[in-house]
């Protein structure tokens, strides 16, 4: 197992590497997914290599994406209407007023 902990795109090569190589990943810094994510999950599916979230705010989202989680009370329906009280909150404006 490989962990990607590296801030910024640097940590992409060394994971597709590991991810060539056969190594599962453990993935705390969330910038090689944003950039890269669909090739880096294809490859890891391909190679039949695990993607695992380290970081908690990784983690839980991947819980809410696998199910899991949160007590039993079902993940998948906590995050659609977390998701949908979201899209309904007014837009705020940034900067100084």
């Amino acid at each position: 197992m490989l962990l990607i902990a590296i801030v910024g795109t640097s940590g992409l090569q060394p994971a597709l590497d590991a991810i060539e190589s056969g190594k599962d990943l453990a993935v705390a810094s969330k910038e090689i997914l944003v950039m890269a994510g669909e090739a880096v999950t294809s490859a890891a599916q391909k190679r039949g290599v695990k993607i695992l979230p380290v970081d908690s705010e990784h983690n839980a989202i991947f819980q809410c994406l696998d199910g899991r989680g949160y007590s039993g009370r079902g993940c998948r329906r906590i995050c659609r209407q977390a998701w949908q009280s979201l899209r309904y909150q007014p837009l705020w404006q940034r900067g100084c007023a």
